[in-house]
């Protein structure tokens, strides 16, 4: 998928154009997605911006449930649960998964990224007044970008499902 577009940035009087182009594999006979993106400068100055991908997963990890996790290479959490909130930076790898459904899902990053991971919630109303729900987990992936003009980024992203 390729999309053209514009970064407009503070203080500039012109956007700078910009081509990304998101690429999806799916190997046959494996439990595995691979994402790649590239990032074009098009412009004719220096890019200095920020290129995040966001992810929301639903693992049945709400209510302070501990069998449902984040796990991060190199890295304690104060929090592991998948309802937990955080940033972590310098992230190369790191897993998600419930060990009550089995499943766990690991994510390899070619280029280090800042990981920020919070709870997708709705509120609604009920007998007993307002409730939250847990609808999920959001992370994202954040990278900072300095593009000099007709410059390539790119990252790729592997998930790779695992049973326990």
């Amino acid at each position: 998928m390729t999309r053209e577009g514009q970064v407009r940035r503070a203080g500039a009087l012109l956007p700078l154009p910009v081509q990304l182009t998101k690429t999806l594999f799916i190997p046959v006979g494996k439990e595995q997605l691979a994402v790649r993106y590239n990032i074009v400068n098009n412009g004719q100055t220096r890019l200095q911006t920020h290129f995040a991908s966001e992810w929301n997963i639903n693992l049945l990890g709400g209510g302070g449930n501990d069998q449902a996790y984040y796990s991060i290479k190199g890295q304690t959490l104060e929090n592991e649960r998948f309802d937990s909130t955080g940033e972590v930076t310098q992230v190369s790898e790191f897993h998600i998964g419930n060990s009550w459904l089995q499943q766990d899902v690991k994510f390899d990053l070619n280029k280090n990224a800042t990981l920020w991971r919070f709870s997708i919630e709705t509120v609604t109303g009920s007998e007993a007044g307002f409730e939250r729900n847990h609808q999920g987990s959001c992370l994202v992936l954040l990278w900072s970008l300095v593009l000099d003009a007709g410059e390539t980024w790119s990252v790729e992203i592997v998930c790779t499902g695992h049973n326990l």
